[in-house]
C-alpha cells in the first residue's frame, strides 16, 4: 500500500515538474517573441526614424495589399501547426519515446505553441487592418506580429527538419537490429539443421 502512496506521489511529483518546465520554456519563447518583435521596431525606427508611423499612414493601401496577401500564409500555417501536433499527439513512436525521455519535446511542444498564438492574433490583427483600415500603428503591430509569426515558422520547419532526420536515423538503426536478428535465427537454424544431419 505504501509503495503505491509513493508512486503516485512521484508521478505527482514528476507532473508538477513538467508542468513547471513547460511553463519556463513558454516564458522563455514568450520573451525571445517580445526581443524579436523589439529588434524589429529598433531597427525599423533606425532606417526609417520616427516617421515611420506617418510613412505607414501615408502608403496605407500598400501596407493593407501586403497584410492581406500575407494572411493565406499565416492560415496555412495554422494548418501545417494544427496538422503536426495531431500528428504528435496520436503517434507513438519510438523518436518521440527518445524526445519525452531527455525532455526535449517541452521545447518543441512550446515553440508550437507559440508560433501557434502568434499566427493566431496576426490573422486577427490582419483581418481587422483589412477589412476595417486601421490607422498607422495597428498596421505597424499587425506587420510586426505577421514578421514575427513568420520567423516561428521557420524554427518550427528547422525543428522539423531535426525530428524528421531522427527518425530516419532511428529507422536506420531499427533495420539493422531486424537484420542483425535475421542473421542470428537464420545462423542458430543454420547450426540445428547441421546438427540434425
Amino acid at each position: 500500500m505504501e509503495t503505491k502512496n509513493s508512486q503516485s506521489k512521484q508521478k505527482i511529483k514528476h507532473k508538477k515538474h513538467l508542468n513547471y518546465l513547460y511553463i519556463e520554456a513558454f516564458f522563455k519563447q514568450l520573451i525571445k517573441a517580445i526581443i524579436c518583435a523589439l529588434i524589429i521596431i529598433g531597427i525599423t525606427i533606425l532606417f526609417t526614424g520616427a516617421e515611420i508611423v506617418e510613412y505607414v499612414i501615408c502608403q496605407q493601401d500598400s501596407f493593407i495589399t501586403f497584410l492581406n496577401n500575407i494572411q493565406g500564409f499565416l492560415e496555412i500555417s495554422i494548418a501545417i501547426y494544427s496538422a503536426v501536433i495531431s500528428i504528435f499527439a496520436t503517434a507513438k513512436t519510438t523518436v518521440t519515446e527518445k524526445l519525452s525521455k531527455n525532455n526535449s519535446h517541452i521545447s518543441f511542444i512550446v515553440t508550437i505553441s507559440v508560433g501557434f498564438i502568434a499566427n493566431i492574433i496576426a490573422v486577427y490583427l490582419n483581418v481587422l487592418v483589412t477589412s476595417f483600415g486601421a490607422n498607422g500603428i495597428l498596421i505597424l503591430a499587425a506587420m510586426i506580429l505577421t514578421l514575427i509569426s513568420i520567423c516561428y515558422m521557420i524554427i518550427f520547419l528547422a525543428a522539423l527538419i531535426k525530428i524528421f532526420a531522427l527518425c530516419v536515423e532511428n529507422s536506420a538503426k531499427e533495420a539493422q537490429e531486424e537484420e542483425a536478428k535475421y542473421n542470428s535465427i537464420q545462423t542458430t537454424l543454420e547450426k540445428i539443421e547441421r546438427k540434425l544431419k
